[in-house]
């Protein structure tokens, strides 16, 4: 864990850059610049608070009144999910699949703050396209698609990593599988 705030006279774990309070996207990407290791998009965040799931591994986010570094969500003091809502009514979302590792099956939710087309597409290590999910215009709200991993003749698709990528207008996320 880094801390992005600019002070990096309270340590190594503190780096020389911030990120927006007001929200954005962040990524860690593999070293040819362009195959997503993990990503996250946030919204809007409050002074003295973590922005966190609420279940280790889950889907839903929350802010806590203490950050649990290196430790489990589970004794953190939640202040809101309200909170939350607000935050993501403001923009586009995409969860971590579920459940993660899977067989033969995985579920992606998203939330579109906007009509807007869509494409949600499935890739191997190599970056190489192994399905597309979804290629439509959607109407605002919360959405999921269903992977169901399993080639042409019902074998199931290589274990190992894969990735997601959610296209919508200017919006661009990815999510490792």
């Amino acid at each position: 864990m880094l801390w992005a705030d600019k002070q990096p006279e309270q340590g190594v774990l503190h780096v020389k850059l911030k990120l927006s309070s007001g929200g954005e996207q962040v990524g860690l990407f593999a070293s040819d610049g362009t195959t997503p290791i993990d990503t996250l998009t946030y919204g809007a965040q409050q002074s003295d608070t973590s922005y966190g799931r609420t279940q280790d591994g889950g889907t839903a986010w929350a802010l806590f009144s203490t950050p649990t570094i290196v430790a489990s969500n589970s004794g953190g003091v939640l202040v809101g999910i309200k909170d939350r809502v607000s935050v993501l009514n403001n923009g586009f979302t995409l969860a971590q699949n579920y459940p993660n590792p899977f067989n033969p099956s995985t579920v992606i939710e998203y939330r579109l703050p906007h009509k807007s087309p869509v494409e949600i597409a499935v890739y191997n290590v190599l970056g190489e396209k192994v399905k597309t999910l979804l290629a439509r215009t959607q109407i605002a709200g919360e959405h999921r698609v269903t992977w169901d991993a399993r080639d042409d003749k019902g074998m199931p698709v290589s274990g190992g990593l894969y990735f997601y990528r959610m296209i919508a207008g200017e919006f661009s996320a990815s999510g490792k599988i």
